[in-house]
């Protein structure tokens, strides 16, 4: 599931009245499925699958990498064996891997060197150097920056002039690096009148991360250092060497992916801080008390001009183009006017120095549950109703690249009636203690899909507790780069936990129960919508 750091036929509503009809029997592709399944869906199988994509070969399958393609070249030949014809095949003669491959092109943007220096006011304490190093990550950096530049701070960098409070109020911003802080107003004390204040307007979005640093880009800020307000890991003994070990102190510098001639949406550079530095720098620029005795009654920052500090940045970012893929097959179908595809995205973290990120919920789970459908399709020896793709993208952690790459290519292929996505199915939230929550994410204009989802459930020996949701204004996994095309999605996800995005989403952690359960409610899905007419 990505960081941010994005056809048009609808489902005939005749299929809710099919359901109605009698919804739990299995079809008779169903029925004729059952032995390849119980082949296929089991925990050998689901585990040997999981532990190789998320094996150190694969290196955590970052886009771009050696790992990365080592995991295409895996899927491509998983779908071979299952049966399927490459999607992308333009020419005649003997099928290749390659064939599976749609490769497109990124241009991938490389912060390769990054040192900041805060420069003392009058009787400010000494100058303060650092480098990336274990103090802060770069992010939205497309370009170099190299010079001395005035520092202000802006408190959360909040603009919300209709509730009287504005971190930028006779300030100063054009040509100058601006301090923030994460958080919220009022962080600090959720009962005090500062939070409550800010809470009724919080539907506004002015709160809104992403929309607070477009603020500082459109007043012309260099720009931005983004301070943590909290205590330095590490104070236990020996808690800051099992913290790093599950990656909870370590700073994840990632780079930035753009299709060629696409824009960033805000190329204001900025400089994530642990909390051992922003203590660091609050110090050195004197607004360490300041703080202290705002947020410690959960109220606001004054934001502050910092007179006389400067900030020396050397930042050089490097621009490369590489060659990426997306791995696709289908099977054909009687009516070849009608195409469900299943998919997922392959591509993970990566690695970064000596610490790998193996992703093995994020996605290899996903992936495996795509080759684990795509293996009980292919090899049943039927023909489905309709035509069956399976894909996997790529360069979802980077902002789902892949998948809105397909999607603005889906003008020379068939209609695709229904976009089925899995993202991160073999673990639980640290509440759903039961392994028993499903969440399932559809448009509202599509009830039947619902009822789909609600029938095949209630037919599981297993059923789930369904956490049904509306995906529209969301932009978590692939399912948002079909809907954006108009088509229908069914996006399914069993859960965050303590181990996403960190070195420790392992496959020993895989609740493998639950993730053969979830395959087979999308199975069972499948088949119902495949049987519509």
């Amino acid at each position: 599931m990505n960081r941010a750091h994005k056809m048009k036929n609808r489902i005939p509503a005749l299929l809710f009245l099919v359901l109605i009809a009698f919804p739990f029997l299995p079809t008779t592709l169903q029925a004729q499925n059952k032995e390849k399944e119980s082949s296929l869906l089991n925990d050998q199988n689901l585990s040997a699958t999981l532990q190789l994509l998320a094996s150190p070969e694969f290196e955590g399958r970052e886009t771009g990498t050696r790992g990365g393609k080592l995991a295409a070249n895996y899927i491509a030949s998983r779908m071979m064996q299952a049966g399927l014809s490459p999607w992308f095949k333009t020419g005649k003669g003997a099928t290749q891997l390659s064939d599976y491959f749609q490769p497109f092109s990124l241009i991938l943007y490389t912060p390769a060197k990054a040192a900041i220096r805060i420069s003392p006011g009058k009787g400010s304490k000494a100058a303060l150097s650092m480098t990336p190093d274990g103090n802060y990550i770069i992010e939205d950096a497309y370009q170099s920056i190299n010079g001395q530049y005035p520092l202000i701070f802006a408190g959360y960098g909040v603009h919300a002039p209709a509730l009287g409070y504005d971190s930028y109020k006779g300030m100063t911003v054009k040509g100058k690096v601006v301090m923030i802080m994460e958080g919220y107003p009022g962080e600090g004390d959720t009962l005090g009148a500062t939070w409550k204040a800010f809470r009724s307007h919080a539907k506004e979005g002015f709160l809104d991360f992403e929309k607070r640093l477009k603020v500082a880009d459109s007043l012309g800020a260099v720009a931005l250092i983004i301070i943590k307000n909290e205590k330095p890991k590490g104070e236990i003994p020996g808690e800051k060497k099992a913290k790093k070990y599950c990656g909870e102190d370590l700073l994840y510098q990632d780079n930035e992916y753009l299709l060629p001639g696409k824009k960033p949406e805000q190329s204001l550079p900025c400089y994530y801080l642990s909390s051992n530095a922003s203590q660091m720098i609050c110090k050195a620029s004197g607004i360490d008390n300041l703080l202290k005795t705002e947020l410690s009654k959960g109220g606001l920052p004054q934001s502050n001009q910092l007179a006389g500090q400067t900030v020396d940045i050397g930042l050089k970012v490097t621009a490369d183009t590489i060659i990426v893929v997306n791995v696709g097959g289908y099977l054909r179908g009687k009516d070849t006017t009608r195409t469900i595809l299943v998919g997922a995205h392959y591509d993970h973290l990566g690695k970064r120095g000596t610490d790998i990120y193996f992703g093995s919920d994020d996605n290899a789970s996903g992936t495996t549950g795509v080759l684990t459908l795509a293996g009980i399709f292919g090899g049943s020896g039927n023909i489905p109703p309709v035509n069956l793709a399976f894909a996997n993208w790529t360069a979802e952690e980077k902002g789902l690249i892949g998948s809105e790459y397909f999607a603005s290519q889906l003008a020379s292929k068939p209609g695709i009636e229904l976009y089925i996505n899995m993202d991160m199915i073999s673990r639980s939230a640290p509440d759903d203690i039961a392994g028993k929550i499903i969440s399932i994410g559809t448009r509202p204009q599509d009830e039947n899909l619902k009822d789909v989802a609600k029938n095949n459930d209630l037919a599981l020996d297993e059923s789930f507790t369904l956490d049904l949701w509306d995906v529209t204004g969301h932009t978590g996994s692939d399912y948002a780069s079909f809907a954006a095309k108009g088509i229908p999605v069914m996006t399914f996800f069993s859960g965050f936990h303590d181990e996403y995005h960190t070195p420790c989403d392992t496959p020993d952690r895989a609740d493998l129960r639950k993730m053969k359960n979830i395959l087979r409610l999308v199975d069972g899905c499948i088949n119902s919508i495949m049987q519509q007419k």
